[in-house]
């Protein structure tokens, strides 16, 4: 089976103990992986104007997204779940509670907006 974290191909008798690795928590609370498109999958254009650092007001702590979570987000906005990782907190929180620094715009409004431009 192809492994949605890493997009390797795994054996299917040791694919749930391949995918556990890749969701075995660091220490500072993050997944050790996140689902992502394959790379020839994300968006390849450039990334000029598009939001990659997040704000969580209750902490004030500041994210940046990874790159490939993001190239992967603008291709299928249907991807992921609307909880984030916030670096203040250490741990998932609904994107309802996080704003783009670049924009003000609340990552669940942009989600959304994402969303609605893909169908």
């Amino acid at each position: 089976m192809n492994c949605p974290f890493c997009h390797k191909n795994v054996p299917l008798w040791w694919y749930y103990f391949h995918v556990k690795g890749h969701r075995r928590l660091k220490a500072d609370g993050q997944h050790e992986s996140h689902i992502t498109l394959h790379p020839e999958l994300r968006e390849q254009g450039s990334l000029e104007g598009v939001p990659k650092v997040y704000e969580h007001p209750k902490c004030g702590g500041m994210t940046v997204m990874p790159e490939k979570i993001i190239r992967s987000y603008l291709k299928n906005p249907f991807m992921y779940n609307g909880k984030t990782f916030c670096t203040g907190c250490h741990t998932y929180v609904d994107d309802s509670e996080l704003f783009w620094v670049e924009t003000g715009q609340r990552m669940s409004e942009y989600r959304l907006e994402l969303q609605r431009n893909a169908r």
